[in-house]
């Protein structure tokens, strides 16, 4: 009796997977994108233990923090209403989100990276 639904089984399964396929792939995309953004830190910032969306209104407990002169490369970008937060990887050391808005911390356009001069990470 199995095998006369196997086809059907076997075809709904493989639709099945084809369908979960396509969400994971548009976020592997947005992954490698938010990748290849840079970031430059003008002044000791906080890194939290996550993304910022209150845009600063509230006040968390820093889990770390990122100087201009670290090495930190763009893990991922999220929007929020109003501002940017942004999980970066400082050196060896921890990862964390920061805000990024103000003077202190401004994100890189790919394209722009390449011509904006020296900054704290670089294009990943």
């Amino acid at each position: 009796m199995l095998k006369k639904f196997l086809p059907e089984l076997t075809a709904a399964g493989v639709l099945v997977g084809a369908l979960a396929a396509v969400p994971a792939i548009a976020v592997l995309k947005d992954i490698r994108s938010d990748r290849r953004h840079s970031i430059i830190i003008t002044e000791r910032v906080p890194l939290y233990a996550a993304p910022r969306f209150d845009c600063g209104r509230e006040q968390p407990v820093a889990i770390s923090f990122a100087s201009p002169n670290d090495n930190v490369r763009v893990l991922r970008i999220r929007y929020g209403k109003d501002c940017q937060t942004v999980k970066v990887a400082v050196g060896d050391g921890p990862s964390g989100w920061l805000l990024a808005a103000g003077p202190a911390v401004r994100v890189t356009e790919p394209e722009a990276a390449a011509s904006s001069g020296p900054s704290s990470g670089g294009p990943n």
